[in-house]
This record gives structure tokens, sequence and C-alpha cells, in this order.
């Protein structure tokens, strides 16, 4: 991780992107929910707190990789349990270098599957 908490734009390992999702979950302001995400998540009954908690324990199911297209940041498919149900969660790990309040990093989860 960078001291300015932004993500530089080379190859990022499992280890980094674990470190970034679990350091930016802390503050859930910071995990944005696409609207696919949100018409998943009212069709499968998932709550935005399990997929916050989910952010903290994870595997991965599809390794990052870096986007320019549609959402950017680095993209990538994890896997973790809520409550009783395991989801695989699709997320893009991003930066808003114009953020006001010096939190650039931030995570927008793209879908939702319960398993």
């Amino acid at each position: 991780m960078t001291s300015d908490n932004v993500i530089q734009l080379h190859g990022l390992s499992r280890k980094e992107a674990t470190q970034y999702i679990q350091e930016i979950a802390r503050d859930s302001s910071r995990v944005f929910f696409s609207k696919h995400a949100k018409e998943r998540m009212i069709e499968r009954s998932v709550t935005r707190k399990e997929v916050v908690d989910c952010l903290d324990r994870f595997t991965f199911f599809e390794e990052p990789t870096w986007s320019a297209s549609h959402h950017g940041g680095f993209r990538m498919t994890i896997e973790g349990w809520a409550t009783d149900s395991l989801l695989r969660i699709g997320l893009s790990l991003n930066n808003d270098t114009d953020a006001d309040d010096g939190k650039d990093n931030y995570i927008l989860i793209i879908t939702v599957i319960d398993i």
C-alpha cells in the first residue's frame, strides 16, 4: 500500500488485494453497490452487512485483473460465508483521485450470487 491511499496501476497479488479489500471494508462508506448488485441482493435476500462481512474473510474465485472497461479498476471474484450462505461476490477495487476526504480507494460490488 502507498502512504497516500492510491492503488498503483501494476499487477495486484492476492495478498495485496486481500489487504486493500479488508482495509477499505473497515469503513463501509467506501463500499458501493452497482444497480445490478442491489437487484441481485434483493432477489436473493442478501443484506449489505452480509456482503461487507464477507469482505473481511474470503477466498478468491477469480484472480485480480486490471480492467479499463465498464467499472474499471481491479476486478475479481471472491467467495465468503454470510450467516449460513456461501456468497460469490464480483467486485472492482478502484480509486477516485478526485475524492475530497483523502480516502481515494473504494470497492464497487458488481454482483452477488448466493451459492
